[in-house]
């Protein structure tokens, strides 16, 4: 019995820093070697140990739990972001700042879909709700750029 009460300090230490690292790596833009080294692993190995973390089945349980947890702690849904994306590109361009209307615009392709950093891979009937959402938005867009021309006219 001291053999399993010796042995659970270091799997309670384990399971900190597994809950750490998950933590870390949800909420850092998922850069696996810089949630190592702020878990406290070592620098030098911390993309190495952070393949290994990714591989683990409670790793991967406490980073989806933590994704939750930072969504449903989120103040404002993607129809709030991109309402206000809307009103933000409309008093851009009412102050004739074109840039300032690009960038509204660009966050709004990116929340519809339309633009992204990454590539996606989705399956058919995703990709049939985000074509009618694409449509939408390039509509808007098309009336924007009439705007933005009428304005600097």
């Amino acid at each position: 019995m001291a053999e399993s009460s010796s042995k659970e300090p270091k799997q309670e230490a384990a399971k900190a820093r597994y809950d750490d690292f998950a933590l870390y790596y949800a909420t850092n833009g998922e850069n696996g070697a810089k949630a190592a080294r702020d878990a406290g692993y070592a620098k030098n190995s911390a993309a190495q140990t952070a393949r290994h973390l990714l591989s683990i089945p409670y790793v991967q349980e406490q980073i989806m739990l933590n994704r939750q947890e930072l969504r449903s702690q989120a103040d404002v849904t993607a129809d709030e972001l991109r309402q206000k994306f809307r009103r933000n590109d409309m008093l851009a361009i009412a102050r004739k700042d074109l840039g300032a209307s690009n960038r509204a615009l660009e966050l709004l392709g990116k929340t519809a879909g339309l633009l992204s950093d990454k590539v996606i891979h989705e399956d058919a009937k995703t990709e049939e709700i985000k074509e009618a959402e694409r449509a939408e938005v390039e509509a808007e867009a098309q009336a924007r750029v009439i705007q933005i021309t009428r304005a600097t006219a």
